[in-house]
Order: C-alpha cells, then structure tokens, then sequence
C-alpha cells in the first residue's frame, strides 16, 4: 500500500546522500491472492508448481493484480525518479515459451515501457516540499495500521514516542496518504488524491538536502527546528503552498504529478482508481470510477498530449481529459 510515500523516502534520502534508488516490482495481487504465470506448463524461475510446496499460488494470466497496474507503476517509478526497476517473478512471466519467445501481456507492457524509456527523458521529479522526519525515527509502518506492528516487531516501549510516531504518521497520510478512490480492489497501492504527488521525505539531520526546497514541514517533534529553519511549515500550511509550486493544477480526483526538463514540463495523470482485478472475470473496468481531469496551466503555456489517452478538448483556458479507471495520460507543457 501506497508506493508513493515508499518511493518519496527512497528519492529523498537518496537525493540527501546523492545516491540513486530503484524500484522493485511485484505482480501479486488479485482475488484470491495469487501471480500471474504466463510460461508454458506454469514454468517459473522460482521452480514453484501448483502444489502445496508454497502457501501462495501462481493461477495463470488472471493471477495476480493488473496489467493496468504493473504499466502504472513502471511509469510512476521511471518518472519519479528510479535509476533501475528490478521485478519478482517477471523473467517467465514475460514470454509464453521458449521457443519463439512471443511476448505475454506481461511482456508487452514491460516491453511497452521500455521504448517509453527510450522515447522520453526521465526529466526531474518536481518534489519542491520535504517532509522533515525525526533524525531517531526507526521505521515507518503502514500509515493504515495503527498499531505499528505489521510483523516487524520494532518496539516502542516509549508511550511518548509511540504517539509522536502515530502523529507523524497522521501528518504523512494528510500530504500522501489520503485516497478519493472508491471501485475496485486495486486503489491501495498508487492513490487518486485532491493533492498533487509533491513531496519527498527526508530526516531532520540531512540539512545539506535543505536548500533544494522551498518549504520544509515539519514533523520532527523537535521544537528548535522551526526556529532554525525559516523554510519549516505546517502540514496545513503545505497544502496551500504546495499548489502554488506547481505549473499547473489538475482537479478531479485523479493522481498527478510533474517532472522539470530543461526547457518545459512534462504532466502525469492517473485514474488509479475503477479496476477490478479477479481470476474468474479477469481485469474488469468499472464504468463509475470514470473521471475528468481539469487541469489549468500557468503562464499561458500549452498542453500537448504525448501517450495514453489522447482525447482532450480546452474550454475557457482550462483542458478537460477524461480518463476511464486505470487510465493515464502523459503530456507536455510548454
């Protein structure tokens, strides 16, 4: 659940150490809880069948979640800033055989993504708020699991440390964590949201990294901070000032974000919500998650639709995009 807040600690702390970070992708999913296996006689690189030698099962090209979700979360992952996307149970999965190797629907989505990669440059992830953790905080659990638990068995002996880390992790779910996703068993993993994907999260000990944003909210639960850093803000102070930051503003309800090139922008906007993902009836589409994406651009620049939904119309200086569930749409502003 909720990749993006993973994604944005990895792209902060390695932006704060000028490391790279890479994504891991995993196909499981779906009702009942299984992967997908594409490759003849259910061959697979962890040379795992049908039978009762694993607690999960591979149930065919149904299995697992989506393929609308593994393109999703392949795009999301290059342009938020991945140098590398590395996958389980994806070298089979990708072909039907081993003989003329034709490309499954798994294949042709990584295949899909990878002249994507070749066609577009990455660009830079516009992140222009870090959300400042604690320089002690050991590890963040699911912001949905209030109990901290969630089989890592960190101890929070400290019941003054365990509210702060309930308060921080309230604070991350108001900026990241908050889904207006409603259809479908797939809306956990990216959100739809009234807020823009923005933000990334570093530590309160990584000032070097302090100077490549323009606001730093702070959850350090230190009060010398906001006296020290005069960029230091509220979480309801960042959800104004977050939109002020941005080139455009996308209304709808829909996942978005932007990444900075040289001479212009690139827009992304996913309907991550509406897609039902089952072994009986496949990948099915609800017809009630459809949306319409409202995006107004700044500066009087244009919108040139690139990849995924092409479909746009311009009324009164704003765009309207309709996208189905599980759609996306990749532009150009400039």
């Amino acid at each position: 659940p909720l990749a993006n807040i993973q994604i944005a600690y990895a792209r902060g702390m390695a932006k704060a150490y000028s490391k790279s970070f890479g994504a891991y992708y995993e196909p499981w999913g779906g009702r009942p809880f299984s992967v997908c296996t594409y490759f003849e006689n259910d061959q697979n690189e962890w040379n795992i069948r049908q039978a009762d030698d694993f607690p999960f099962k591979a149930l065919g090209g149904e299995g697992g979640s989506s393929r609308s979700l593994q393109r999703r979360l392949y795009l999301y992952s290059y342009l938020a800033g991945a140098s590398f996307v590395s996958e389980e149970w994806g070298l089979h999965n990708t072909f039907f055989d081993g003989r003329d190797f034709e490309l499954s629907l798994y294949g042709r989505v990584k295949k899909d993504f990878l002249d994507f990669v070749n066609k577009y440059e990455q660009g830079t992830f516009h992140a222009p708020i870090a959300i400042v953790l604690p320089k002690d905080m050991q590890v963040l659990c699911n912001i949905n699991d209030t109990s901290f638990n969630h089989g890592l068995r960190i101890p929070y002996e400290n019941p003054d440390l365990t509210q702060r880390e309930l308060k921080i992790a309230e604070g991350i779910k108001i900026l990241m964590g908050e889904t207006v996703s409603q259809y479908g068993n797939e809306t956990k993993t990216l959100p739809n949201s009234n807020l823009p994907d923005a933000f990334d999260i570093i530590h309160e000990d990584c000032e070097a990294a302090f100077s490549a944003y323009e606001y730093l909210v702070d959850l350090t639960f230190n009060p010398s901070f906001a006296k020290k850093h005069r960029k230091a803000i509220s979480v309801d102070e960042a959800k104004t000032k977050i939109f002020e930051l941005m080139p455009c503003t996308v209304y709808g309800g829909l996942h978005w974000f932007v990444n900075k090139l040289s001479d212009g922008w690139y827009l992304t906007v996913f309907n991550n919500d509406g897609v039902d993902k089952s072994v009986e009836n496949g990948e099915r589409i609800i017809a009630d998650a459809a949306r319409t994406a409202v995006i107004e651009i700044k500066h009087g620049q244009n919108l040139i639709p690139l990849e995924g939904v092409r479909e746009i119309n311009k009324s009164d200086s704003k765009y309207y995009v309709p996208l189905n569930g599980g759609d996306y749409f990749f532009a150009r502003i400039g």
